[in-house]
């Protein structure tokens, strides 16, 4: 008997396409259940994997059948990796959103589901765009994405939010996967950068950024709408933006659906963190940062034999049940510190072990 391919809207976003992101490394796990097929792909890194699960459901038995044959085929393998899958894995996993849009076919469909008064309040803002800086002009690139447009996302990201991203501007596009970009222009000043990524007819949208002296006129939507007409008229059937709580990702019949993110860890790297938390008698600690990799510790803290007594968060972000500091607040004394960034920081560094005799980076820690 003959199963049928079971087949994902979000098959063709860039995050789920292993053949088109990685060279090499890459194998496919193929299951059968209840007369159903299912192809998963799974890329290895080291003690890593990742898994193309984006936006998709799977019955659970498979889905855990799929981590459980990884762990047991590849020893080496510390944790796999999952972004924004339908199903979780002993709750190792935080919950995160993912918001998607059905493209409709003509512009008119679009805007239509927005009402009146946002249909114009967008013209009004493109109008008094014009009036004060000139003409705007979209200008669509293709590939060849000038270093140019890539260098002036860069300062307005770090104008606007403080962030800087420490690469060239040809590895920003590699990293993230950007295939197009929209540069929006009113008269001669810059008003709005967006990158986004296209394959086939499923479109993710990568980021995007805005002249932060034109605020008042909303650059940054401006672009994001004229983004969606232009994806309208390339005929797009998905567009993907994500996660998060911003507004303008959650108009235009944008749909939110709730999803599972983080690292599923094996259970040898509990039993060799607890061995070495108590061989150095660690037993109260705080982590630092209450970002993504901050929500999956907190996630799997209970498999460890510590007490989490606070955290320490910039934003200082609110967690149930979870007393949380500034760094410039005064600390209680633990006997660690685990650090939840994505990479080393100094400047961290420089505020936490002048304080704590134990500081360490938990991505160091679990591999």
């Amino acid at each position: 008997m003959s199963c049928n391919l079971v087949e994902f809207e979000a098959d063709n976003l860039i995050y789920n396409r292993f053949d088109l992101i990685y060279k090499e490394n890459v194998e496919q796990y193929i299951y059968e259940f209840e007369g159903k097929q299912y192809i998963i792909d799974a890329h290895y890194d080291h003690a890593e994997a990742k898994i193309n699960v984006w936006g998709k459901y799977f019955p659970q038995y498979i889905f855990e059948k799929l981590i459980d044959d990884i762990f047991m085929k590849y020893p080496q393998i510390r944790f796999v990796e999952v972004k924004r899958s339908g199903n979780n894995y002993q709750q190792m996993l935080y919950q995160s959103n993912d918001i998607y849009i059905s493209l409709p076919e003509t512009v008119d469909e679009l805007l239509e589901r927005i009402n009146a008064k946002h249909r114009n309040t967008i013209k009004r803002k493109k109008r008094l765009l014009k009036e004060k800086y000139g003409q705007l002009e979209l200008t669509v690139y293709k590939k060849n994405i000038p270093d140019e447009v890539v260098d002036l996302y860069f300062l307005w990201k770090q104008i606007s939010m403080e962030k800087a991203y420490n690469m060239q501007a040809k590895e920003y596009l590699e990293n993230y996967y950007v295939s197009d970009a929209l540069l929006l222009k009113a008269g001669n000043i810059n008003a709005a950068v967006l990158f986004f990524c296209q394959v086939g007819e499923v479109v993710y949208l990568e980021n995007l950024s805005y002249n932060m002296e034109m605020e008042k006129f909303s650059p940054g939507y401006l672009v994001y709408e004229m983004f969606l007409e232009e994806l309208i008229k390339r005929k797009c059937s998905f567009l993907y933006l994500g996660g998060g709580d911003y507004m303008y990702k959650k108009k235009f019949g944008a749909k939110e659906i709730m999803t599972y993110s983080g690292k599923i860890y094996r259970k040898e790297v509990f039993e060799d963190l607890n061995n070495y938390f108590i061989k150095h008698n660690i037993k109260d600690i705080a982590i630092y940062g209450l970002g993504a990799i901050g929500k999956v510790f907190l996630h799997i803290s209970e498999k460890l034999n510590v007490n989490v007594k606070y955290a320490i968060d910039k934003q200082k972000k609110q967690i149930d049940g979870l007393k949380v500091f500034s760094p410039e607040e005064e600390l209680e004394k633990v006997d660690a510190v685990i650090i939840t960034l994505k990479s080393r920081d100094k400047k961290v560094e420089e505020v936490l072990k002048p304080q704590f005799e134990n500081v360490y980076y938990w991505l160091e820690l679990a591999k």
